[in-house]
């Protein structure tokens, strides 16, 4: 289909319909807040050897995130050769729905280190199958001007799976002694259900505007496998510093989410079931404390241009990072936590609206999924640095908080190098949008 052909379908859409685009995300956020740090905490503290458990969650999550690095632009090489007569993208929803339900059934039954460094690092396999095609559908479908609200329809569908995935966790794997291993399939059988409807409604919603094939000027797929991770930029200069700011905020937010259960355990001193449920409930204060701000960020950024936004999602985090920092209080601390929720909330919004406004359309899932290894490498740095500085630093220290404190200062310095690689942005005018669908 050629650009002019294809621009008569970038209409306007209804909220309603961006949200049915960005159900995929939902249920995908929603699985990553079921195991992390819930599931993968308690399954570690159930098989790793004393003062380890940072040590096995950092370096099995960490291959898991390695790995996407290659599995998110393959899977993006194929999704934009794939010809059926349903499509580019909703194969790889089905066969990863499918792969990723079993998957999570894998590590809740992992009886052994091995089993579940095993099952972790199949659920970033099955997890990709599904995310770059995913991605892909906001430049396939969503016009220019209406992308920083589909960001923010977007993150605010993401807050609500941190919600719900974060409580329905936390309270359930707090009452394990009571339910026992019960509450585990109780938990992974909600996204399960949500899987399946996310993959009915984004059928529906893509079935009569999405692109049936690929563009006819796409090179052969030995060719394309070859370069996939290569990256016009001269075309698009600003993918660079995308990638850059992504990398440094990713990196420091997964080394503030990735050990905050140990965190919690071993600095403030509360027992598993108390912080899973400590967790819940810090999740949904500032889940609902930004439900408010989704929408209207990335509203915002349609008007005002993403990199002001981004800029200042960086400078919140700077600031919620240094907080955490010097509190020890458990009611005080939830302040700090609203911080950089808020941060996540506004940096989703603006941040996904621009590399949607980058990445060319006629191979959009390849570079989404190049774009993808800006946060797959940045949550594999988090989790080898978490590795290797949280108990090592403790046991040189003979101190449970030293190793906490070093990996979160440096949280803060890479939060404060993504402000830095912000400003590098180019500044693009927003323009104005059309007819709603």
């Amino acid at each position: 289909m050629q650009p002019a052909e294809k621009e008569t379908y970038m209409k306007s859409f209804s909220t309603a319909r961006l949200a049915a685009i960005s159900s995929f995300g939902f249920t995908i956020t929603l699985v990553t807040n079921i195991l992390s740090p819930s599931i993968f905490g308690h399954k570690v503290l159930e098989l790793a050897s004393p003062n380890t458990h940072n040590t096995l969650l950092g370096y099995t999550t960490f291959a898991g995130a390695l790995l996407s690095m290659f599995t998110l632009p393959l899977i993006g090489v194929l999704s934009d050769r794939t010809k059926t007569k349903y499509g580019q993208r909703l194969p790889f929803f089905l066969a990863g729905s499918l792969l990723l339900g079993a998957n999570l059934f894998l590590i809740i039954y992992a009886r052994s280190a091995g089993m579940f460094f095993f099952g972790v690092v199949l659920y970033y396999i099955t997890n990709d199958i599904i995310f770059g095609p995913w991605m892909a559908l906001y430049p396939d479908l969503v016009p220019h001007t209406q992308r920083g609200e589909a960001a923010g329809v977007r993150a605010l569908l993401d807050i609500l799976a941190l919600i719900i995935g974060r409580q329905l966790a936390g309270q359930l794997i707090g009452q394990m002694d009571t339910l026992g291993q019960t509450a585990l399939v109780i938990i992974i059988s909600v996204p399960i259900v949500f899987m399946a409807f996310s993959l009915i409604v984004t059928w529906r919603v893509s079935r009569d505007i999405s692109f049936p094939h690929p563009p006819i000027n796409q090179p052969p797929i030995a060719q394309a496998l070859k370069n996939m991770y290569r990256v016009d930029l001269k075309t698009y200069p600003a993918f660079r510093w995308w990638f850059i700011n992504r990398f440094f905020y990713w990196s420091a937010f997964n080394i503030m989410g990735t050990f905050l259960l140990f965190f919690i355990i071993d600095v403030l001193n509360l027992s598993e079931p108390e912080a899973q449920k400590y967790l819940a409930n810090l999740a949904m204060v500032i889940g609902i404390s930004i439900l408010f701000i989704a929408i209207p960020a990335g509203k915002i950024a349609d008007r005002v241009g993403r990199k002001p936004i981004v800029i200042w999602s960086g400078i919140i985090a700077v600031l919620g990072t240094g907080y955490i920092l010097i509190i020890r209080d458990l009611n005080l601390l939830m302040f700090g936590g609203l911080l950089i929720g808020a941060s996540a909330g506004i940096y989703i919004s603006s941040n996904f609206a621009l590399i949607t406004d980058i990445v060319p359309q006629d191979e959009a899932a390849r570079y989404m999924g190049v774009a993808g290894i800006a946060s797959a490498a940045g949550s594999a740095c988090a989790r080898l640095m978490g590795a290797w500085i949280i108990d090592p630093v403790n046991r040189l220290t003979g101190s449970s908080v030293s190793g906490y404190m070093a990996l979160y200062a440096l949280a803060g310095v890479l939060y404060l190098f993504s402000v830095l690689a912000a400003r590098e942005l180019p500044a693009p005018q927003p323009q104005r949008s059309s007819e709603i669908i």
